[in-house]
């Protein structure tokens, strides 16, 4: 056992980074066993709505003259390259556009307090080139803090103030040259002159845990800047169960509005190759897995709900199947003492498949061929794929 266990730790250790990074206080193991990232220099890696939700805003560039910004740009496209093909890290460009048409009203600061107007220097319109990287489910998530803590103190080339000098080139990341003064400082040093020049003997405190940090130990958690200004829920899934329900007829992922009623649900036991529970639906199969079962029920009760006439969808995952009718872009409004106002047409959906009551007071619950319905249907949001879930889970 010895004998094999010696090669297996040499092999891994052989994996390890080298000296340079490792220098640096900080590797990321997570990123050695990850999805490969691809790294292609003649692909432009623009964000899009459906990276993140969470992401990491490692770096931003900009010109003080509008004929630089094809440089800046040039040097965060560097930047996205360098973090996709050394460090696997999903990084992406956000083009920022600031207006500054209007004016600005600040405080004065004399005794009058009046205000007063000001415009800004650069003209009425900025722009900014961002780098964000990553794709995480939620703000917390331990990938993306792990990867936050990593991308502060990378010491990229692109970001390379000495190396761009030697290149004739220089640096257009925003703050380079505050970081740059930071890291020069030494705190004792500091700490001394400080106490000096105030004439105290007690000692200092001066915090500048930052200085050894990289050119992007500024980094940090923010959402996906291209999504709505709404709270993200959980309804994104991953690519598995993406495959499951892409070509299903009537897939509740083709479903236009945010928002649909569940009104049957049925639970399986075990997961099942996507393939299978398509040729059980198409009927060139049979299998005998509750999680089969329920989606063949699903599948039944959407076409039956259809052929009546009801905007009927079906979903699938790895431990259940549902149907849900209806697509709504709103389920209702709050009202002042925070209750939710039901959509009107959402609500006659949820009374239309409710259960009844009997005469002996039992609850009964509806059914279409053969099939019952769930007691208290429910609003839910609709789900849609997100890259985030496989990249949170490390796939």
């Amino acid at each position: 056992m010895k004998r094999i266990l010696v090669p297996l730790l040499v092999g891994i250790l052989g994996l390890l980074p080298g000296p340079r990074l490792q220098a640096q206080g900080f590797w990321n193991p997570a990123r050695l066993f990850a999805r490969k990232v691809e790294a292609d220099p003649n692909k432009e890696y623009r964000l899009r709505s459906d990276h993140g939700p969470w992401m990491i805003m490692a770096a931003t560039f900009s010109a003080a003259e509008e004929a630089e910004m094809s440089a800046a740009e040039a040097q965060a496209r560097q930047l996205v390259l360098e973090l996709r093909r050394e460090h696997n890290l999903p990084a992406y460009i956000y083009h920022i556009t600031f207006d500054h048409s209007k004016d600005v009203a600040l405080d004065a600061t004399g005794p009058a307090r009046r205000l007063r107007r000001v415009r800004y220097q650069r003209g009425n319109r900025t722009r900014e080139i961002a780098v964000l990287v990553g794709n995480y489910p939620t703000v917390d998530h331990p990938r993306a803090q792990q990867d936050l803590k990593y991308i502060k103190y990378l010491y990229p080339k692109s970001l390379s103030i000495p190396q761009l000098a030697r290149q004739g080139k220089k640096t257009y990341q925003q703050l380079a040259a505050y970081r740059l003064a930071q890291a020069q400082v030494d705190p004792e040093k500091l700490r001394q002159d400080l106490a000096s020049r105030l004439g105290i003997k007690t000692s200092v405190f001066v915090r500048n845990n930052r200085r050894v940090m990289g050119p992007m130990g500024s980094a940090f958690l923010t959402r996906n800047p291209l999504l709505p200004e709404e709270p993200i829920r959980e309804h994104l899934i991953d690519e598995f169960v993406y495959r499951l329900n892409k070509h299903v007829p009537h897939s509740l992922l083709a479903c236009p509005g945010k928002y649909t009623v569940r009104v049957a649900t049925f639970s399986g036991s075990s997961t099942v190759d996507p393939q299978k529970i398509k040729l059980v639906l198409e009927g060139k199969a049979q299998l005998k897995s509750r999680l089969v079962q329920a989606a063949e029920m699903a599948h039944r009760l959407t076409e039956a709900l259809r052929a009546k006439g009801y905007h009927a969808y079906e979903f699938h995952d790895r431990y259940r199947s549902i149907v849900t009718v209806g697509s709504f872009d709103s389920i209702g409004r709050q009202l002042p003492d925070g209750k939710i106002e039901l959509n009107p047409e959402v609500l006659q959906v949820i009374r239309k498949f409710a259960a009844t009551q009997g005469a002996d007071g039992k609850i009964v619950p509806r059914t279409l061929v053969g099939i019952p319905f769930d007691v208290q249907p429910i609003p839910i949001r609709v789900p849609r794929y997100s890259p985030a879930v496989d990249y949170g889970k490390g796939t």
